[in-house]
């Protein structure tokens, strides 16, 4: 069944007549590229597998449909906010796919959510619109309280989750 591609492929990945992966990274089905051609191709230039191969029109065109589909149900149900996404860092720490995710994410104000110290100091320094959101769902310590309200002062806008009593205590102290 050709790993029911159909299912989870959309619009963007195929299978074409020599029975490859063909891949429409912008979701025009005439712009199709063989993923078999290309990663011989990037073999032929003497680089070896494993590689990361990630489109970035792809990621483009989903972070626009999220946003899009938010912005259509808000107009909708007549909801009277509005919708800031968020990438969570721990599904990919890879810098430049964070900075396309800002980037592409730019004209819905889309932010980060950070879980560690580590992922806090990123989000910092990449966020640079100051309406996108910096939600911190980590463990708050007194460091980690501290960080975000450093953020404050840059003008970012970190927003502490708050999950046990314990955690309001250590805000306030």
């Amino acid at each position: 069944k050709n790993y029911e591609i159909d299912k989870w492929g959309d619009k963007y990945f195929s299978i074409n007549e020599p029975g490859n992966i063909a891949i429409s990274p912008n979701g025009i089905i005439s712009n199709k590229i063989d993923l078999f051609k290309l990663v011989k191709e990037i073999k032929s230039r003497e680089i070896n597998a494993p590689m990361i191969l990630r489109f970035n029109d792809i990621l483009k065109d989903r972070i626009s449909k999220l946003n899009l589909a938010f912005s259509k149900a808000i107009k909708y149900y007549h909801y009277q906010n509005i919708y800031r996404g968020v990438f969570p860092i721990k599904c990919n720490h890879q810098k430049t796919l964070l900075e396309k995710i800002i980037e592409y994410g730019e004209p819905w104000k889309f932010g980060l959510e950070v879980g560690s110290k580590s992922e806090l100091l990123i989000g910092l320094s990449l966020l640079k619109n100051e309406e996108s959101l910096l939600v911190c769902n980590g463990y708050k310590d007194k460091k980690y309280i501290e960080m975000t309200i450093l953020g404050r002062k840059l003008g970012k806008k970190p927003i502490l989750v708050i999950e046990q009593r314990d955690d309001v205590k250590r805000i306030i102290e």
